[in-house]
């Protein structure tokens, strides 16, 4: 299933050597497996994001491990310093197989 998410640098443009914030937010239910159907009375399923990467030109420099108690439509920030324009990448995956990657290209005040 494909998931909405977005992944945001701030500033856009930062300062090579800079620090800059790298935010990413998932359309996901993050279900812990306790809940109940309303309708049906039956268990949901555990559903939830276990594994984050985020990736500058394809080296990991922050990783982030999830569990089931995090809320519905996650959203995690964390901070990269920014060497050169490069290509940030973030790849979450959920305990069901579902694995997505999203990709920016970052470009740099000089």
């Amino acid at each position: 299933m494909a998931r909405k998410s977005m992944i945001k640098i701030k500033p856009k443009k930062p300062k090579a050597g800079s620090i800059a914030k790298v935010s990413l937010m998932v359309m996901h239910p993050m279900e812990t497996g306790l809940g109940k159907n309303k309708k049906t009375g039956k268990a949901i399923p555990a559903h939830f994001i276990n594994d984050i990467d985020f990736q500058w030109n394809g080296k990991t420099f922050t990783k982030i491990e999830g569990w089931e108690t995090i809320s519905a439509n996650p959203f995690y920030e964390v901070k990269l310093r920014v060497p050169e324009k490069g290509k940030l990448s973030v790849t979450f995956k959920d305990n069901q197989g579902e694995v997505i990657t999203k990709k920016k290209k970052v470009k740099v005040k000089k």
